[in-house]
């Protein structure tokens, strides 16, 4: 895209996101073929069925997020304004680490039964560094503020999301599919 910027004079721009949280193709992955579940849907599902929730590795590492209706709306106002141009970070500017997702996942999507966080140092496979992106050209270029910037809101929405039914074809037919 820089080189049709600078070749063409058009004005391309691109994103660059951490984790995106919210109803979408980004809870499932795939690991060598296999089918995995992200770590926060892991989470989720077993808040809601009273099970225990285990963390693997550095229960503290913290990382910056985002949510899926923020980037929806960066990318509206990035197309509305004449300024935008070039690379963007987009995220909520807020950093979570892996016990806060598991608490709020146990307070939001949790009953009766409450899970209990299991931590598990010994089963985390990468070590990890903290991160938390610059949103200052976003907010500059196209007056980019994150909504949902703490997780809790973030889970919150993603409940109210899931039970209000809207997504439950999506989610019943992708579930049922293998690659």
């Amino acid at each position: 895209m820089e080189y049709y910027n600078q070749q063409h004079n058009m004005n391309c721009a691109w994103f660059r996101f951490p984790q995106v949280y919210g109803i979408g193709p980004h809870d499932i992955f795939y690991v060598n073929g296999k089918k995995c579940q992200s770590g926060v849907s892991t989470f989720i599902e077993n808040a809601r069925n009273g099970r225990n929730i285990e963390i693997w590795g550095n229960p503290h590492e913290k990382r910056d997020i985002v949510y899926v209706k923020d980037v929806a709306k960066a990318y509206a106002d990035a197309m509305a304004s004449e300024h935008t141009y070039g690379l963007y970070n987009i995220t909520a500017h807020a950093q979570v680490d892996i016990e806060d997702q598991a608490k709020a996942a146990i307070q939001i999507f949790g009953d009766e039964q409450k899970s209990r966080i299991i931590y598990c140092p010994e089963k985390g496979k990468r070590k990890g560094a903290s991160y938390l992106y610059s949103i200052e050209k976003a907010k500059r270029d196209f007056g980019y503020e994150p909504q949902y910037v703490d997780f809790i809101s973030i889970m919150k929405d993603y409940k109210k999301e899931l039970d209000s039914g809207r997504w439950n074809k999506w989610i019943y037919s992708r579930n049922r599919q293998e690659p």
